[in-house]
């Protein structure tokens, strides 16, 4: 009996072009994330001008995501937390929670995302809040002041590294 081969990638590629189910669920999946990236843009529009009234220049709040140098500047920092308490779509959200998730904000965004984490209900969002201190804190120092964070354990070293 002979050995099955397996396709390589672009046996595979050249299949799924040829399928019109594919193609055409493919074409749907582009025009959704076409129309979100469009949607993120105008939401975050008057966020990107005050960044840049402070001189960080930036097109979305994702420069400041997960690059490691240069980190979120310490310009952004009062503008992001403002746009903690103005309504965006969760896109958006996520990327100033995440862009503020810096331990050199933390004297600009320490009490902004402790508020954030207690008012939200969303687990998701929750969890980007814990993630974002434990950028600034030890588990320890939150421990009392924050009704739940012990879920988020996992996210906290050994202490804060600031």
């Amino acid at each position: 009996m002979a050995k099955s081969r397996s396709k390589t990638a672009a046996e595979l590629a050249a299949e799924l072009a040829k399928d019109p189910e594919h193609q055409e669920r493919f074409a749907e999946r582009q025009a959704i994330a076409s129309a979100q990236g469009a949607a993120a843009a105008k939401d975050e529009r008057q966020l990107v001008a005050e960044l840049s009234a402070v001189g960080v220049s930036v097109a979305s709040v994702y420069d400041f995501v997960g690059k490691s140098v240069p980190p979120t500047p310490s310009a952004a920092a009062p503008v992001l937390v403002k746009h903690l308490l103005v309504l965006h779509i969760r896109v958006v959200r996520e990327g100033i929670i995440r862009a503020l998730s810096c331990s050199h904000l933390r004297s600009y965004a320490f009490e902004a995302l402790k508020a954030g984490y207690t008012e939200s209900t969303d687990p998701l969002e929750r969890w980007l809040f814990a993630n974002a201190l434990a950028s600034m804190a030890a588990l320890e120092e939150l421990r009392s002041d924050l009704v739940g964070i012990q879920e988020y354990a996992g996210l906290f070293g050994s202490g804060w590294p600031g």
